[in-house]
C-alpha cells in the first residue's frame, strides 16, 4: 500500500501560490504604470499634448494620461499645461492589462520630440471665441456676421448651384476682410516682427500624405506653412493666428468633402469593380488638392485685383505684408525643423484625376461649418501620367 507524501512543489491551485502570483502581477502592473508615467512626462516635456498621444494610441491611453497628470504638472513648461488640463480625461489605470501596458511603454519610449511646442497656441475654448468677437470693431463684427449668415444660408439651400455661389462669396468676403484688417492698422509695419503660432492638425489614416497635400495647399493660400510631424498623421500649421484659424476651419471642411466625393463620384464604383480603388483615390486626391489651390488663388487674386483698381496705393501696402507673413511662417518652420524632406504623391488613374478635378469645382469654400455633415514632411506631387497639376 502506497503512503501519501507531500509534493515537493506546491500546486498551482494552492491558495498560497495563487496569492503570490496575484501579488507579483500587481507589482509588475504598478511597475509598468510607473514606467509609463515617466515616459508620458518625458513626452510632455518634448511637446506632446493629450490630444497628440490620444491620436497616436487611441483613447486607450486616457487612464495613463490622467494618472500622469500630477507628474506632468510639476515637470512641464507652463506654456503646455493648458493643453494638459484641458485635454486629460478621467480614467483608472487598473482597466489596462499587463499586455497593453507593456506595448504602450515600449511605444512611448520611441516617440520623437515635437519641437513646434515653443510656438504652439493654446487649445481653443468658448471663452476665447467670445473674447475674439468682443475685440472686433463694429465694422469687423458686421463682416464676420455676414460671412456666417452666408454659410448658414448655403447649408440650408437645396440647390447645389446656389450653395456654390453663396460659399464662394463667403470665401471672397473672408479674403476682403483679411485685407481690410491689414489696411485698418492691425499690421502697420510690414517689416515688423509678428508672432507666428503653430496649431496641431490630426490627419486620420488612411491617405495621410494626400491629406497633407491638401493641408499644404490651403495653408499656402493664407501665407502659412504645414509640416507633418509623425508618420501617424500629426501635422502642424505655422502662421499668423488669424490666418491659421481660417486654414484649420477651411481644411476641415474641404477634407470632409474630399472624403465624401471620393467615395460617391461617378467613377468610384467603376474603379472598385475593376480593382483599381487605390489608384483611383490617389489620383482623385491629387487633382482635388491641385484644383482647390487654383480656386483659392483665384479668389485671392480677384480681391487684390479689385483693390488695385479701387485703391492702387493700398495694394502696395497689403502685398508686402502678405509676403512678409509667408516668409515668417517659412522661417519659423526652418528654424524649428532645419532638416525636412519632401514626400511625393502620385496620380496614375485618369478617371480618378478627372473626378477629383470636377469635385473640387463643386467644393464649398466657406470653411468648417459648410462641410458635408453640416456642422516632418512637406508634400510634393509626382504626376506620373503627366496630368495637369
Amino acid at each position: 500500500m502506497k503512503e501519501p507524501v507531500m509534493s515537493p512543489h506546491p500546486s498551482a491551485s494552492d491558495p498560497r501560490t495563487r496569492t503570490r502570483a496575484r501579488s507579483a502581477e500587481r507589482n509588475y502592473h504598478e511597475t509598468l504604470v510607473d514606467m509609463a508615467v515617466l515616459w508620458i512626462t518625458d513626452c510632455a516635456k518634448n511637446g506632446w499634448t493629450p490630444a497628440d498621444l490620444r491620436h497616436e494610441f487611441t483613447a486607450q491611453i486616457d487612464p495613463l494620461l490622467f494618472h500622469a497628470l500630477s507628474s506632468v504638472t510639476h515637470n512641464v513648461p507652463d506654456k503646455l499645461l493648458d493643453h494638459w488640463f484641458a485635454g486629460t480625461r478621467p480614467g483608472n489605470v487598473t482597466s489596462l492589462g499587463v499586455g497593453s501596458l507593456e506595448k504602450l511603454v515600449h511605444q512611448l519610449s520611441l516617440l520623437p520630440p515635437l519641437r513646434d511646442w515653443t510656438v504652439l497656441t493654446d487649445p481653443p475654448s468658448g471663452e476665447q471665441e467670445a473674447e475674439y468677437l468682443a475685440s472686433l470693431s463694429p465694422d469687423q463684427r458686421r463682416a464676420h456676421d455676414r460671412i456666417q449668415a452666408l454659410l448658414r444660408k448655403a447649408e440650408s439651400t437645396t440647390f447645389e448651384h446656389e450653395a456654390e455661389a453663396l460659399l464662394e462669396k463667403a470665401e471672397t468676403l473672408r479674403q476682403q476682410y483679411r485685407v481690410e484688417v491689414l489696411l485698418s492698422g492691425t499690421y502697420t509695419e510690414p517689416t515688423a516682427r509678428q508672432d507666428v503660432i503653430s496649431t496641431r492638425v490630426h490627419l486620420r489614416a488612411p491617405w495621410v500624405r494626400y491629406q497633407l497635400r491638401l493641408l499644404n495647399t490651403v495653408s499656402r493660400a493664407y501665407s502659412c506653412e504645414a509640416l507633418l510631424l509623425t508618420e501617424s498623421g500629426i501635422a502642424t500649421v505655422f502662421g499668423d493666428p488669424g490666418d491659421v484659424a481660417h486654414v484649420l476651419d477651411l481644411f476641415a471642411s474641404l477634407n470632409r468633402q474630399r472624403e465624401h466625393f471620393m467615395r460617391t463620384a461617378a467613377g468610384a464604383k467603376t474603379a472598385q469593380e475593376q480593382g483599381e480603388t487605390s489608384r483611383y483615390r490617389r489620383s482623385f486626391m491629387v487633382a482635388y488638392a491641385s484644383r482647390i489651390g487654383t480656386l483659392l488663388t483665384r479668389t485671392r487674386e480677384d480681391v487684390l485685383g479689385n483693390l488695385a483698381g479701387d485703391a492702387p496705393m493700398a495694394t502696395d501696402t497689403v502685398l508686402p505684408v502678405l509676403r512678409h507673413r509667408a516668409q515668417q511662417s517659412q522661417e519659423t518652420l526652418t528654424r524649428l525643423f532645419p532638416r525636412t524632406r519632401t514626400m511625393s504623391v502620385s496620380a496614375t488613374h485618369h478617371g480618378g484625376y478627372r473626378d477629383g478635378y470636377t469635385a473640387a469645382g463643386r467644393a464649398h469654400l466657406g470653411g468648417d461649418s459648410t462641410g458635408i455633415t453640416g456642422q516632418k514632411m512637406l508634400s510634393t506631387c509626382d504626376n506620373q501620367d503627366g496630368f495637369p497639376a
